[in-house]
């Protein structure tokens, strides 16, 4: 069996550590990732509101949360990278009640991450808009002060009138 993340190697004693201890190591885990997927949900909702508003002064404080958010989620051990029989392993050594925590877990993690990609996606449109207006009201502006120019009149000081009559 291979090294499970954080954790002795196979052959090594996990210095007494019985299967629910396992279990509950895992159900923890798997609620501190949770955890921080409601704080990433809210920040991105909290992201919406700021490109809503247009209060661009907070929303670097925002995105600097939600990267750091996703450094932790990054660095969490993971489930999955188990082979399929260490997987089967670990949960016939969970009580029942264990495995259905973790299979509701399961279940709000990937919730979250689908309610997640939607409010991404549409903050990203709405950059994507938010740049596009920009870009047409930098070009509105260069065009406006274009015509500006174009149409004032020249300015002679007197002098100048004065020496083109004589």
């Amino acid at each position: 069996m291979t090294p499970l993340p954080n954790n002795p190697t196979a052959g090594e004693s996990r210095g007494g550590s019985s299967p629910g201890r396992e279990a509950n190591s895992w159900v923890l885990k798997l609620k501190l990732e949770v955890s921080l997927l409601h704080q990433l949900y809210v920040l991105a909702q909290t992201e919406s509101l700021i490109l809503e508003e247009k209060e661009f002064s907070e929303l670097e404080k925002v995105v600097s949360r939600k990267k750091a958010i996703v450094e932790d989620l990054g660095r969490q051990p993971d489930f999955s990278q188990l082979s399929e029989p260490e997987r089967r392993l670990e949960l016939s050594e969970m009580s029942v009640q264990d495995r259905e925590t973790l299979a509701g877990l399961k279940r709000e993690a990937q919730h979250l991450l689908k309610a997640l990609e939607r409010v991404e996606e549409r903050n990203l449109q709405t950059l994507k808009d938010l740049r596009a207006g920009s870009l047409a009201s930098l070009q509105d502006l260069s065009l406006l002060k274009g015509l500006s120019q174009a149409y004032q009149p020249t300015r002679f000081s007197s002098s100048q009138v004065f020496d083109r009559t004589e």
